[in-house]
């Protein structure tokens, strides 16, 4: 894969700017980092997307709306966007909603990418939709498609009974759903969009589910058919894997004059099929937007796969060439992936342990140490340093402070404590 640089952002107020990506394949980068926690307003919209009328963004300097910046353990890295979906709300009004509009040259292959995360209590109702690829007028809505107008190419979520609520997966606990596609295309069979389920190994009895409080990183391709000839393509991965591919399109008809010209960033519960409010605030969060010209690929950070995020070694290093999983910058001791894991400094010694554990009320103790995205955490116990036993199940990293408490046994004299760290 080619590789994937960043350089320092740099805004001058009133223009359009994001993340400066060296590889010429990549047209548009956002990962939020560059913004303070707090309301995501109508002129970072305009600076990050060059997009402007959004639904539900709040004026510019003004707070409120349903988007914000928030960071620690409820981004992917760094800083992410947040989306709310208020009580009682549901449909095409409610969420967030505007266009990457991708101008000029015009593109006829491209593949967009991003992390979303729901809610650790999320509710999935019935469903709702999610950003994609828009061409033309971009039809939505349940209206008609002519092959001369547009077509969009969005994600949603539903179950199998989604209309009534019957699928079992919409009632468990926690709760699941399915993820798809929903395609406004030539040869859609209703008035409303056509859903095209995902699934492991092309298999209909493997449909893919995500859940609430879990990270997936989503990549689709869509590709414009030649006018007239039904071979347009619609191509999904989730987390690396592919798990759609649909190669006979009709995206437009000849004389269409139609291409993959925007990114709808569209984010809401319900639609025209479903008509069911959320019983509470129900929150999305998304990072790292990408759009291509090639496939972007679940390590496009770490695009010299040594197990170190590129936007990491170049904030630390200015290239992604000095260090790598072996290298220990500041001879301390630990190296740079175990400072890349414990969020520390390469280039200043450390003094100590990056795990402290304090007492607190009674026989408890209180464990803490700093943590990073795509990494597991986990704590053991030993009282003769030769047996060690979990202190729960692995941890995903949140680029921040972890603690976890810890109440040794009563009979426990000695007693000893260490952290596990796995790289995803």
């Amino acid at each position: 894969m080619k590789s994937l640089y960043f350089a320092v952002l740099l805004c001058v107020k009133g223009s359009v700017c994001a993340q400066t990506v060296l590889n010429p394949d990549i047209i548009y980068y956002q990962d939020f980092d560059h913004r303070a926690v707090g309301t995501y307003d109508a002129q970072m919209l305009l600076e990050d997307w060059g997009a402007s009328g959004a639904r539900g963004v709040a004026p510019a300097g003004q707070t409120g709306g349903t988007t914000h910046i928030t960071g620690g353990n409820r981004a992917y890295s760094g800083n992410a966007l947040r989306v709310t979906q208020f009580q009682n709300t549901f449909g095409g009004s409610s969420g967030a909603g505007w266009t990457k509009d991708l101008g000029f040259p015009f593109q006829n292959d491209l593949y967009f990418s991003y992390r979303i995360r729901f809610e650790d209590d999320t509710d999935f109702v019935q469903g709702g939709k999610l950003p994609g690829f828009i061409g033309g007028t971009g039809p939505t809505g349940c209206v008609n498609v002519t092959g001369q107008d547009g077509f969009s190419a969005r994600l949603g979520w539903r179950g199998f009974g989604a209309i009534d609520g019957a699928d079992p997966l919409l009632t468990a606990a926690p709760k699941q759903t399915h993820i798809v596609s929903y395609l406004y295309h030539m040869d859609k069979p209703g008035n409303c969009g056509d859903t095209r389920n995902w699934y492991y190994n092309n298999d209909a009895a493997d449909r893919v589910t995500i859940g609430p409080g879990k990270w997936y990183q989503i990549e689709c391709r869509v590709k414009i058919n030649t006018p007239g000839v039904a071979d347009g393509l619609i191509q999904a991965w989730i987390d690396g894997v592919q798990v759609q591919d649909i190669r006979n399109m009709r995206w437009r008809d000849t004389g269409g004059f139609i291409w993959v010209s925007g990114f709808y960033f569209s984010v809401f519960y319900g639609g025209g099929e479903f008509h069911r409010p959320v019983n509470k605030n129900e929150y999305f969060y998304f990072d790292d937007f990408v759009i291509s010209k090639s496939r972007v690929g679940v390590n496009y950070d770490d695009s010299d796969n040594d197990g170190l995020r590129d936007n990491w070694e170049v904030e630390n290093f200015g290239n992604i060439t000095t260090a790598d999983g072996t290298t220990d910058s500041d001879n301390d001791g630990r190296s740079d992936m175990q400072e890349y894991a414990f969020r520390s400094d390469p280039l200043s010694p450390d003094v100590g342990s990056p795990l402290k554990v304090t007492p607190g009320v009674g026989n408890t103790m209180t464990a803490e140490w700093q943590s990073s995205a795509q990494h597991w955490y986990q704590l053991q116990k030993s009282t003769d340093l030769v047996t060690w036993v979990p202190l729960g199940g692995p941890v995903e990293g949140i680029d921040g402070l972890m603690t976890q408490s810890i109440t040794p046994a009563a009979s426990d004299d000695t007693y000893f404590v260490r952290l596990s760290i796995r790289r995803q």
